[in-house]
């Protein structure tokens, strides 16, 4: 956001907050989730760092 802000000032930000919401909705539609209070765990992936060598 910093770095829209310094670009377009206020437009900038609007832009770059409308970007991560239209990812977020289209993430969110890949999982076949409508709204975001539907979200829980079962739609989190645990990962774990690699065992070292």
């Amino acid at each position: 956001m910093n770095y829209a802000a310094a670009v377009a000032g206020e437009a900038g930000v609007r832009h770059a907050l409308r970007l991560l919401r239209e990812e977020v909705e289209r993430d969110m539609a890949l999982l076949g989730v409508t709204d975001i209070h539907h979200l829980g765990r079962e739609h989190l992936i645990e990962r774990r760092a690699p065992a070292p060598r």
